[in-house]
C-alpha cells in the first residue's frame, strides 16, 4: 500500500482551476483498487478486515490535498464527513 500512499502525496491541487476535490480523486484514481486489495475482498489475509481498510484509508486519503472550491460533503474530512 506505500505505492498507493506515495501516489496520493504526490497529487497537487493545480491553483489555476477553479476547484479541487479530493473525493472525486479518490473515488476514481484509490478506491477501485483499495476495494479489492484491503478488507473483506483482499486476496491477503491479514488484510481481511474493516479495521485493515479504515487504517489504510485514513492514511491514503489524509494524504490529498484538501478539498477546495467543490462543496463535496467531504470538504477535506473524507467522503463521510
Amino acid at each position: 500500500m506505500l505505492h498507493l500512499y506515495q501516489q496520493a502525496k504526490a497529487v497537487k491541487d493545480n491553483k489555476r482551476k477553479k476547484r479541487f476535490c479530493a473525493n472525486e480523486i479518490w473515488d476514481h484514481n484509490f478506491k477501485p483498487f483499495m476495494v479489492n486489495h484491503v478488507g473483506w475482498n483482499s486476496p491477503t489475509p491479514e488484510l481481511q478486515s474493516s479495521l485493515a481498510y479504515s487504517i489504510t484509508y485514513d492514511k491514503i486519503y489524509n494524504a490529498l490535498p484538501n478539498c477546495r472550491n467543490c462543496f463535496c460533503h467531504g470538504m477535506g474530512n473524507g467522503p463521510f464527513g
